[in-house]
């Protein structure tokens, strides 16, 4: 089921980035974005490939924070969902 999962997450991840893409680039001002902001759901989604079960949980909470707080978050919840079930997995 890991495997599964993993790639559950993987491609929930890059459909988020996609969706996130097309906006951002129908911004007139893209220097007006917050660009490191931007970076965290990308590095949160490193977490998936960590053998500890608390390094998964903690990009899992990560990530359901930003897409809480964050306004392209709604693009990410289904990865956030996805990451939940892998984080509460055994490997």
């Amino acid at each position: 089921m890991g495997r599964v999962s993993t790639l559950t997450v993987l491609l929930t991840g890059a459909l988020g980035a996609l969706c996130a893409g097309f906006l951002i680039a129908a911004q007139e001002q893209p220097s007006s974005l917050n660009w490191p902001l931007l970076a965290v759901p990308l590095v949160a989604l490193l977490a998936v490939f960590a053998g500890s079960k608390a390094i998964r949980g903690t990009g899992a909470a990560v990530m359901c924070g930003w897409c809480c707080l964050g306004s392209l978050g709604l693009f990410f919840a289904p990865c956030a969902a996805a990451m939940i079930a892998a984080a509460r997995e055994t490997r």
